[in-house]
């Protein structure tokens, strides 16, 4: 209850939180007095949809002219509300805010968790290139975003069990007619030891299912900005699927070009020994020989 205790209870602050067919809602609202406080809607669901399905359903009942994303495990600064008011009237579609990271069981203790995303505003605040935060603040939260343009627009969470903001925000992010940054935090953004993101990339299927959504992020990314990078991600995926999956290392080698990224960017990325061009080529027919041998059962 520790978010919900960092927002002020306000007229003209909806709050919503959505319980994904957790085993035990039915005594969630007596032992816990928060949800059943002011100007909150508590959903219950029965799917069991994961994350971004969790995400759908709250954006279908929101009415705000804007929205705020938070993770239950994650908490907002002092303040936030009004510093989110001084900048709501600007002609943007969505705000960026720094977030603070720091470890769940100690909020004293800072984190090293996705640390980029303050790294990538500064850039944007010193440089102006505003497409890098567009097509790389990944994250749903620590930024206001018009509800107008996910309506306009129909963007929505994938229902993924990994991965499933990143399409959405690069499509909110390409799509606003005007952003904004700003250098103050409003978000603090916790990481507990052995978490999801503790474990990033170990469990089975994950590496898989977040290829795949950053081939399709990289394709949008491409049809907005020609001359973007590719994310550092989809190499890093790469790498590792062509050390423990070559099957679908090779089914996301042959699509690579389709998708905005280059064959022999993915070869360069792979680490290989010093003078290893043998290696080099050896990676490019792992690839393409799997495919030859074997019809690929993925699809992106």
């Amino acid at each position: 209850m520790r978010c919900l205790a960092s927002i002020p209870i306000r007229e003209d602050v909806q709050v919503i939180v959505v319980d994904d067919n957790s085993p035990e809602a039915d005594s969630y609202i007596d032992r816990y007095p928060e949800l059943s406080r002011p100007y909150l809607e508590f959903i219950r669901t029965t799917k069991g949809g994961g994350a971004g399905y969790a995400r759908n359903v709250g954006l279908d009942h929101a009415k705000g002219e804007w929205l705020l994303f938070a993770d239950s495990d994650d908490f907002f600064s002092d303040g936030f509300i009004d510093l989110a008011e001084q900048k709501i009237n600007m002609t943007v579609d969505i705000i960026y805010f720094k977030l603070t990271p720091v470890m769940s069981d100690d909020i004293r203790m800072a984190s090293n968790r996705d640390q980029w995303v303050n790294r990538l505003l500064d850039d944007f605040l010193s440089t102006g290139n505003e497409s890098m935060p567009r097509c790389f603040h990944w994250l749903p939260t620590s930024k206001l975003i018009r509800r107008e343009l996910v309506v306009r627009y129909g963007i929505r969470f994938d229902e993924t069990r990994y991965s499933n903001d990143v399409v959405f925000s690069v499509l909110t992010g390409c799509h606003a007619r005007a952003i904004m940054a700003c250098k103050e935090s409003i978000y603090f953004l916790t990481e507990r030891e052995g978490s999801l993101v503790s474990n990033f990339g170990s469990k089975p299927g994950e590496l898989v299912c977040r290829t795949k959504v950053v081939f399709r992020a990289n394709k949008i990314m491409k049809s907005f900005y020609n001359d973007i990078p590719v994310s550092d991600q989809l190499f890093f995926f790469m790498k590792k699927l062509y050390h423990t999956d070559r099957e679908s290392f090779a089914f996301f080698f042959k699509e690579a070009k389709e998708y905005g990224a280059d064959r022999c960017e993915i070869i360069r990325h792979i680490r290989w020994s010093e003078n290893g061009y043998l290696n080099k080529i050896l990676v490019y027919l792992n690839g393409m020989l799997i495919l030859l041998r074997r019809k690929p059962k993925l699809k992106i």
